[in-house]
């Protein structure tokens, strides 16, 4: 483990005896000075050689190892300077970051009111920010504080260029804050503005306490300065979004270089920055409180912008799903609890109503796994057994996300566990599927049925084993009704498809209980060998035949090989493994089976047949290449 500093913590969940060595500065001496010296190549291009090497030498000394140090010194280092000057400004540079910290944090505390404010903002949007601000989207957030009634569009720069970030953003924090270029993006207001070091956070953070100058190192203070400033930013994010002129397309400013990119980012990161914070004061209660109202004209704008950038749920839903629900349902959603608590007073707000894709607020918050909410809308009356447009209830919704202990409320609640979705996925299945190893135990102790199968045919060992979830597998096979060797709709085992999918662990335990299953045949008659050739697994095809496996020359209903796959896919390691095998078995291996370029149509032009092959693939006959079967979904 290798760590910047003595941090207790870390220290704390150490063995009592460990190995150290403390880095020293002499250990990295000549890497400082290589970096110095880069610095002052970079600032100082016109000086000297001979000015430039004792320039160099000097900070190495001075930086006493710490590379931030040399970074941070970067900015006080001029051209136009004498070397004297140069000189005199290195010595006077503090020796630690800290007092670093601290000349800079002075600098700005003697600026003139709205500059000193302004730098502070800075500092504050850069340490909290998600993701980092890039300068169009912080050039505007400055202009926002709890005394705007609506964007102070007159007071938008004209123009953002180099001089504008270097005396706006940079000039006014010293060297706390640095700018980064996208090099895909070589527009100046899309570079990011950053903290220089995670240090000058956790510096900011001390600053923030009361009384200012106090340095705050209690864990439990600094969380909750750290709530604070999220609180204020959250505060923030949510004023802008209560502005009428951002929602107007186009957002109305002078200057076409101006975005107006902000309100992406107020719109998406508002309700995380209050998560962050407890307790929320009452002005933020009230902006939320204001923007959930129904009545509110920025609601739609809002939960149309909600809708079209939530990206996991779209991932979830499609893209093109469109939920416009109730604001019961986005506070649900988001695990707002004191906005639900709200609305829940207003009989208007109707717990059935429900979103495009079929999701009451009960669903929502299952998905979310935000359980006081849930606990609220059940409490409230909201209809457990309500089933998406897929049929999934509460119920399959926690156990699909891992959620344990919303499952058990749920249960306690009433909720009924054997209720399969549109496409017979239960919730044991599915959480099988996701690899949720105590969402299975206990939807096991609760009694679900571990043989029921989804419309594939499919249970739950098989839905583990294809994902690979070990454990889960573990658990499902000390269930005295598990039926290990049952087959899918395609005639295929738990052993088939861990093979096919690679999960070298997964079919170890599988062989060393059940070692029949080896030559059990699919519909296509195919083996488990057949599926680790195609897909390139030769440990587990070097597996399969150590454990026994005789079938390098079982032909499927196409005529192909194991071999045939492996020659199909160039896999020299499984030719030469199924070449060795035959030779020790004094077996044939047939040089014409099934050749991959047979035909008038290169293999690699893949067609949509199937089911079974639209043109049957034999020895010597000419055909296309299946796009379904060879895809690996045969």
């Amino acid at each position: 483990m290798i760590v910047s500093r003595d941090e207790p913590g870390i220290r704390r969940g150490l063995p009592s005896y460990v190995s150290e060595y403390r880095i020293l500065s002499e250990d990295v001496r000549l890497d400082t000075e290589s970096y110095a010296r880069t610095i002052v190549d970079r600032k100082l291009s016109k000086k000297s050689e001979a000015t430039k090497n004792g320039l160099a030498l000097r900070m190495a000394d001075r930086c006493n190892g710490q590379f931030l140090w040399l970074k941070m010194q970067e900015g006080s280092l001029d051209s136009w300077m004498s070397k004297k000057a140069l000189t005199e400004v290195i010595d006077e540079t503090p020796a630690g970051l800290e007092h670093l910290y601290d000349r800079n944090w002075d600098d700005i505390l003697r600026f003139p009111h709205l500059k000193r404010s302004r730098a502070i903002d800075l500092l504050r949007w850069a340490a909290f920010a998600l993701p980092p601000l890039t300068v169009y989207e912080m050039t505007e957030a400055l202009l926002i504080n709890d005394e705007c009634d609506d964007l102070p569009v007159d007071e938008i720069p004209n123009i953002i260029d180099e001089d504008f970030v270097g005396s706006g953003i940079i000039g006014l924090c010293g060297s706390q804050l640095e700018v980064k270029s996208n090099s895909s993006e070589p527009d100046i207001g899309h570079r990011t503005v950053h903290l220089a070091h995670f240090s000058v956070r956790q510096y900011f953070v001390s600053k923030m306490s009361a009384p200012a100058s106090a340095l705050a190192t209690n864990e439990r203070l600094m969380s909750s300065i750290e709530a604070n400033q999220n609180g204020i930013l959250g505060r923030l994010c949510l004023r802008y979004v209560s502005f009428l002129s951002v929602w107007r397309e186009p957002l109305q400013v002078e200057t076409s270089q101006f975005k107006g990119s902000f309100r992406d980012y107020a719109a998406g990161s508002w309700h995380q920055h209050v998560a962050a914070c407890e307790p929320i004061d009452a002005e933020t209660v009230d902006l939320m409180n204001a923007l959930f109202d129904s009545s509110n004209p920025n609601w739609d704008a809002w939960r149309t912008w909600f809708d079209q950038n939530d990206a996991e749920l779209n991932t979830a839903e499609g893209e093109n799903a469109v939920r416009t629900a109730s604001p019961l349902y986005y506070a649900s959603l988001l695990g707002l609890v004191g906005i639900v608590r709200h609305l829940l007073r207003e009989p208007k707000h109707i717990m059935t109503e429900k979103a495009s894709s079929g999701r009451t607020a009960l669903g929502a918050a299952c998905i979310k796994g935000h359980m006081a909410i849930v606990d609220m809308l059940l409490q409230a009356g909201a209809s457990i057994a309500e089933r998406d447009n897929v049929g999934r209830t509460a119920l399959y919704l926690a156990a699909w996300n891992g959620r344990y202990s919303l499952l058990k409320l749920l249960l306690e609640r009433g909720a009924d566990l054997t209720i399969p979705n549109d496409y017979g996925w239960t919730p044991l299945n599915s959480a099988s599927d996701s690899g949720h190893v105590e969402v299975v135990k206990l939807l096991l102790e609760k009694g679900a049925d571990l043989s029921v199968a989804n419309k594939n045919g499919w249970t739950p060992l098989y839905s583990a084993s294809n994902k690979g979830h070990v454990e889960v597998v573990k658990l499902l096979l000390q269930q005295p009704q598990v039926d290990a060797m049952s087959k899918d709709n395609n005639g295929r085992t738990a052993l088939f498809h861990a093979a096919r999918c690679g999960h070298y662990e997964l079919v170890q335990l599988l062989l060393s209980k059940y070692p029949s299953e080896l030559h059990t045949k699919d519909r296509y008659n195919t083996t488990p060998l057949f599926a680790a050739s195609r897909n390139g697994h030769d440990k587990i095809a070097e597996l399969l035949l150590t454990t026994g496996d005789t079938g390098i020359g079982f032909k499927d209903i196409f005529g192909r090989t194991p071999m045939w796959w492996a020659r199909k896919s160039g896999n020299y390691q499984l030719i030469q493994l199924f070449y060795r095998h035959a030779q020790a078995l004094g077996l044939q291996v047939d040089e014409h089976d099934a050749s991959v370029e047979s035909g008038p149509v290169p293999f690699r032009q893949a067609s949509a047949w199937c089911d079974i092959c639209t043109l049957c693939i034999a020895d010597g006959s000419d055909y296309y290449k299946c796009g379904i079967c060879d895809g690996g979904n045969f």
